[in-house]
């Protein structure tokens, strides 16, 4: 029989595996899949069952609906896709209200440096692009924008990233 240590480790070394899965994914197809987000809440059940000490499930549960029902509200607005609110609900859960605070910096912190990269990549992409060569592929000026370099910022990126920072919070004790 497994020491409970050793089965909280391995629940929190899959939450990182599934986080990383979850930010590949997302990286490349800007979808974050179902089966990711609910491995992640079903591993939170293994973590509070084999935790070291007291875990308040509780105020994770309450802390990853009230996560689930911000982020449907936000992507109703289409301010946030509808994985990243999963993903987000689902690793909220494990944060709980004591590493709330946590999450949303590491997070926050994490889509910062993620949106200033693509928007440095999409900047050396239109420096780059021969303007000369657009214009006369081009039979006419369209007052339509430019709109090749916009992506959508895969933010599950971020979430993972403030993720990640949870677990090892978690397996540090703190």
């Amino acid at each position: 029989m497994l020491p409970f240590a050793t089965v909280d480790l391995a629940a929190l070394l899959g939450l990182v595996a599934l986080l990383i899965a979850a930010a590949v994914s997302d990286t490349r197809r800007l979808v974050v899949p179902n089966r990711y987000c609910l491995s992640i809440a079903l591993l939170y059940a293994v973590h509070v069952l084999a935790a070291r000490g007291t875990v308040d499930w509780r105020g994770g549960l309450t802390v990853g609906a009230a996560s689930l029902a911000v982020g449907f509200v936000l992507f109703l607005l289409r301010l946030f896709g509808g994985g990243d609110a999963k993903l987000f609900a689902a690793t909220s859960l494990w944060a709980g209200p004591a590493l709330l605070p946590e999450l949303v910096f590491g997070t926050a912190v994490a889509g910062a440096v993620l949106a200033f990269a693509y928007l440095m990549q999409r900047r050396v992409r239109a420096v780059a692009a021969p303007a000369a060569a657009d214009a006369a592929a081009a039979p006419q000026a369209s007052p339509e924008p430019d709109r090749r370099w916009q992506r959508t910022l895969p933010y599950g990126v971020a979430i993972a990233a403030g993720g990640v920072e949870i677990a090892v919070m978690l397996f540090v004790g703190r």
